[in-house]
């Protein structure tokens, strides 16, 4: 397991990025950012990408849930095409 957000230093998302974990932590931040916005270089994640858990997804709400549902819809395009 490995855990990917904004404090994790550059030198270790590189190490993430070359050999995916098989359980990643991360936030709707960084799932945009950081992996679908780079999505061809998570090609081996999303491969094996099985489930995805939310946690507190009932806070998000107003502009925020829309843009965390376009997160997810992207998300879902991505590793369907991954498949």
């Amino acid at each position: 397991a490995a855990v990917y957000d904004g404090d994790t230093p550059e030198w270790e998302r590189r190490k993430i990025r070359a050999r995916p974990p098989r359980v990643l932590i991360t936030n709707p931040d960084m799932v945009h950012l950081g992996l679908l916005a780079y999505h061809d270089t998570w090609k081996e994640f999303f491969g094996n990408l099985g489930h995805v858990i939310l946690d507190e997804v009932h806070t998000y709400k107003g502009i925020f849930g829309t843009h965390i549902s376009q997160v997810l819809w992207r998300l879902r395009r991505v590793f369907s095409s991954s498949h």
